[in-house]
């Protein structure tokens, strides 16, 4: 009869061998065959009962790969390329993988599909290419001042572009154009300073409106090679100019940056902006080729270092005429102090909870500095058009509470605040004791009122998956997509685990949200946002009250009711038999 020991070391044994990692080895390549360099590989536990956060590995020039010590269990395996991406820029391979103790996986080929394309012709009026024009498209919902999905070619002479390896998505395609009209003057003796135009080619969205509202989004996707054709028209053109000086005191090295964009600009400000030109000297600017619109005009010193910029920032309108000359004139930003504070106006850090020691060893002994810490951060952001031109931030004083923004352009700024201490939200902001109604601020001249953020605790809620998984030891992602932006900065992802522990207390800035549950595995491989707007249609907003103690219905989404739900986002409720 073995001992008890022997029983025990059995066991033991046993155990160990149920947890013998094994190795995942395999090949990346193109729909032709073809091996695919520095592919990126991420291996994550499907079930999500580990804590890690899985494996990466980048396949070699001959397209091979290899994960070593997986441990038992099944996994999610995700490929990504920069030339072969996957739908709404997600990886475009993801399949489940399930390892048993000791296993030696070899030979696993992974194919990406053809890379989707792009192309078309731009045409004038009559019908003719035109050549040097530069072709833009951006997801339909990208986020504005985010240039990371944006796509672009230039026309040839016969005026045909293409676009490879787009992302499956839908998009909005807009086009501008060097060429300028009417191309006689060409052939005239151009004098020194030029020609002076006085016609272009219109900037157009697809298929032929001169705005963003009039744009048609097309899909692109496997199966889905759009073509498209612009139709360009002529329209005039004049130039801008004036006076140009600076408030006394203001100095710069660097030239200054000039520009106008339309006011109704999104992401595509970049490329359609018409850049200036400002002569110190003479004190003047010049703006050339300016189409009728209404558009705002920044001009801003860029000089590195400590010096605060100088800028100038109004709204402009160009009409068919040439208008009169008009000045610009280079202000210093204005100070704006403020303090942040609990909802009943006492301080909101209580002193030394924000405070650390480091320890130097010197000749003489140890030495115990004390380090005090901002209590968090104090943003203002643009809230007129092209806010990525201007963001500005303080720090808060742990002990008082207080910040100072020591240049702030006139304009319309939108208040935001991020504490350290992660367990308030922005409850309300107060300038020239006013309430602001989502939180921004109108900054006109020195000097600004005092400013006050308000702050209140965070509520508790807790989350009820209201379609019950099957596995109840599965964890799950939570993401809060709000209506409005919030004034306190949130990370989409608002809670994370099974639907025991979700029922437990976690805090969330006070708002209207739309709440989806994805699996951790699949949700991590890929960038939320894009399949956020994807996804939030098919539930329903919910108010999140200041006051807390609610529970939350959320909805899970399975990969599989994901995949389906991108699919007919691109292809409709009928895919066509070519697509994956």
């Amino acid at each position: 009869m073995p001992s008890r020991f022997a029983v025990l070391f059995l066991a033991v044994l046993g155990a160990m061998a149920q947890q013998t990692p094994g190795t995942l080895s395999g090949i990346v390549v193109d729909s032709a065959g073809v091996p695919i360099n520095d592919a990126r590989l991420r291996l994550v536990d499907e079930d999500g009962r580990q804590t890690n956060l899985g494996q990466s590995t980048s396949t070699h020039a001959n397209g091979a790969f290899r994960f070593a010590g997986v441990k038992p269990g099944h996994y999610f395996l995700t490929v990504s390329h920069h030339q072969n991406p996957g739908p709404l820029g997600g990886p475009q391979i993801g399949i489940r993988v399930e390892m048993k103790p000791g296993q030696e996986t070899e030979g696993l080929k992974l194919t990406f599909s053809a890379p989707t394309v792009v192309s078309g012709r731009v045409l004038n009026d009559e019908g003719e290419p035109v050549g040097d024009c530069h072709v833009f498209i951006s997801p339909v919902a990208v986020q504005e001042g985010s240039a990371s999905r944006l796509h672009m070619a230039v026309t040839g002479h016969r005026g045909f572009f293409r676009i490879d390896s787009v992302a499956p998505d839908r998009y909005v395609a807009f086009t501008r154009c060097n060429a300028i009209l009417p191309t006689e003057h060409l052939l005239d003796a151009v004098p020194r300073n030029g020609f002076e135009a006085r016609s272009m080619w219109m900037p157009v969205f697809y298929p032929d409106s001169p705005t963003r509202a009039g744009a048609q989004p097309f899909a692109a996707a496997p199966g889905l090679d759009p073509h498209l054709e612009f139709h360009l028209r002529a329209t005039p053109v004049n130039s801008l100019t004036g006076p140009f000086s600076a408030a006394p005191g203001v100095r710069w090295q660097e030239p200054v940056s000039m520009e106008i964009y339309p006011a109704d600009a999104g992401e595509e400000r970049r490329f359609a902006s018409i850049s200036g030109n400002s002569d110190e000297e003479i004190g003047s600017f010049l703006f050339q080729m300016a189409p009728p619109g209404t558009y705002r005009l920044v001009a801003t010193t860029r000089d590195r270092g400590a010096t605060p910029p100088a800028t100038a920032n109004f709204p402009l309108i160009v009409g068919s005429a040439a208008p009169a000359p008009f000045p610009i004139v280079l202000r210093p930003g204005i100070p704006v102090s403020g303090i942040a504070e609990d909802s009943l106006g006492s301080r909101l850090i209580q002193p030394g909870s924000n405070v650390s020691y480091v320890v130097e060893n010197t000749p003489t002994g140890a030495v115990r500095h004390t380090v005090v810490h901002p209590a968090g951060t104090t943003t203002l952001d643009s809230a007129d058009a092209g806010s990525e031109l201007f963001a500005t931030s303080a720090d808060i004083d742990s002990e008082t509470g207080r910040f100072t923004l020591p240049a702030v352009p006139a304009g319309r700024w939108r208040v935001r605040c991020r504490l350290k201490y992660d367990r308030t939200y922005v409850e309300s902001v107060i300038f020239n004791d006013k309430r602001m109604e989502c939180g921004v601020i109108e900054i006109r001249g020195a000097p600004a009122p005092a400013l006050r953020i308000r702050l209140a605790p965070k509520p508790n809620v807790t989350y009820k998956l209201t379609n019950q998984p099957a596995d109840p030891e599965k964890k799950w992602m939570v993401l809060a997509i709000p209506e409005q932006p919030l004034l306190t900065e949130q990370d989409d992802n608002v809670a994370e685990g099974d639907p025991e522990s979700l029922k437990y207390a976690s805090r969330i800035v006070p708002g209207r949200y739309r709440f989806i549950a994805l699996e951790p595995d699949f949700a991590g491989s890929r960038d939320h946002a894009p399949l956020l707007r994807v996804l939030a249609p098919k539930v329903d907003p919910i108010e999140v009250q200041p006051t807390g103690g609610q529970t939350i219905p959320v909805r899970c989404f399975t990969k599989a009711e994901v995949e389906k739900a991108i699919t007919t986002y691109l292809y409709g409720d009928t895919p066509p038999p070519s697509a994956p």
